[in-house]
C-alpha cells in the first residue's frame, strides 16, 4: 500500500529523509530548560578554585541546580552532590560543590539532553553575553565524555568552543556529567538566583 501512496524515491531521496526526521526527533527529544529574563549584567567566569577545606553537605546552588535539571529532564538522575573527606583525592563533592549528574552517553536520549544543557550553559545570551548561564549559576567546569570545560581556560566571547580540552582522568564520565560550582554559584549568590 504505501508503495502506491508514495512515488518512488532515490537512495539520495530517502537519505534527505531521514536526516530532517532524525534533526526533528533530536529538536523535540530535548528542549532547553526554561529561562527567565534577565537584563544585561551577567556574573563573571568563575576561577579555578579548588577543594581546601572538607564540609561535605550540599550548597544551596548545587541542590537547586540539581533539583531544577532533574524536573525538566526526569530521563536523567542523580549520582550525588557530597563525598566523605576520606574518599580519593581532591574533589568540589568533598565542600557540597559539585554535582554528579547521571546521564550516559550510551543512551541516545540521554546524550541529548546533556548535550542540550551544556549547549544551553554556553550559549550567548541576547544581550551579548558570552556562556552566560554557565556565569549566572557560578560553574567553575564541568566534565562530559571525556572532555573538560573550564570557565577560567577562556573567560572571553570564544569560551564555549575555547573553553574544552581533552579530560585524561581515569573516569571518562560517560556515564555521568560532572558539574563543580565556585562558591558564589554554590551558594546561590549569583544572578540566576538573584
Amino acid at each position: 500500500i504505501a508503495e502506491r501512496l508514495m512515488p518512488p524515491m532515490r537512495a539520495s531521496q530517502l537519505l534527505a529523509l531521514a536526516a530532517l526526521t532524525a534533526v526533528s526527533v533530536r529538536a523535540e527529544a530535548a528542549a532547553p530548560p526554561p529561562t527567565p529574563s534577565f537584563g544585561k549584567a551577567c556574573d563573571g567566569f568563575a576561577s579555578y578554585d579548588a577543594q581546601d577545606t572538607c564540609d561535605p553537605t550540599a550548597k544551596p546552588g548545587v541542590v537547586s541546580f540539581k533539583d531544577f535539571i532533574l524536573k525538566t529532564y526526569p530521563i536523567t538522575g542523580d549520582y550525588g552532590i557530597t563525598r566523605a573527606c576520606n574518599i580519593g583525592s581532591t574533589s568540589e563533592h568533598k565542600e557540597g560543590r559539585a554535582w554528579d549528574w547521571k546521564v550516559n552517553y550510551n543512551n541516545t536520549a540521554q546524550r541529548d539532553v546533556a548535550d542540550t544543557v551544556i549547549d544551553w550553559l554556553l550559549d550567548t545570551d541576547q544581550h551579548g553575553n558570552a556562556c552566560a548561564n554557565a556565569r549566572r549559576f557560578g560553574m567553575m567546569y564541568f566534565i562530559w565524555n571525556s572532555k573538560i570545560w573550564g570557565a577560567y581556560r577562556s573567560p572571553n566571547s570564544s569560551c564555549k568552543t575555547a573553553g574544552w580540552k581533552g579530560y585524561t582522568g581515569s573516569n571518562p564520565h560517560t556515564d555521568h556529567v560532572h558539574i563543580s560550582w565556585a562558591w558564589t554559584g554554590a551558594k546561590k549568590q549569583t544572578t540566576w538566583w538573584t
